[in-house]
């Protein structure tokens, strides 16, 4: 006998990635960043278009910096906590596959638990992924961005006209 579980339809790719950029946005909010958040995010499908993930993502570590704590990318800081969103979707880790069913980009292995473990693991795989991650944050930018913009917008108060 089917459950209703087994009879709720699948989830498409674009749900997914848009109830993964609704938390990111929410969390952003949650942390006083959700207008330094936003602005970031409004210049990331343009900064991975001029300088590829790669550099971007160098880029996005680089501005947050390093907690001195755990040496891990601060993410205090609206960058790097863009990062994490990024590097969590590509790689998977930290979600909660049964509520977020997502094939990871990236596996990640206990190696890689470094200070930027999705910038190693993009320079040590092939370009087929490495393409493959590019598409993804280019997606994910793109939900980011308009959610983002629902969030800061919901939040101003507005003017009578």
């Amino acid at each position: 006998m089917p459950t209703p579980e087994s009879r709720r339809p699948r989830e498409t790719s674009e749900q997914k990635i848009s109830m993964y950029a609704w938390d990111c946005v929410g969390r952003a909010e949650a942390a006083g960043q959700l207008k330094e958040y936003v602005t970031g995010v409004k210049q990331l499908a343009n900064h991975v278009s001029r300088n590829g993930l790669g550099q971007t993502l160098a880029f996005l570590a680089s501005k947050a910096g390093k907690d001195r704590q755990t040496q891990m990318i601060h993410t205090g800081k609206e960058y790097g906590l863009l990062y994490r969103h990024i590097e969590t979707w590509l790689t998977g880790d930290g979600l909660d596959v049964s509520f977020h069913p997502h094939v990871p980009v990236y596996p990640t292995t206990g190696d890689d638990r470094h200070t930027a473990q999705l910038i190693h693991s993009i320079m040590t795989h092939d370009s087929r992924l490495y393409r493959r991650a590019t598409r993804e944050v280019m997606r994910l930018a793109v939900w980011l961005k308009l959610l983002g913009d629902a969030a800061k917008t919901a939040d101003t108060p507005r003017r009578n006209a």
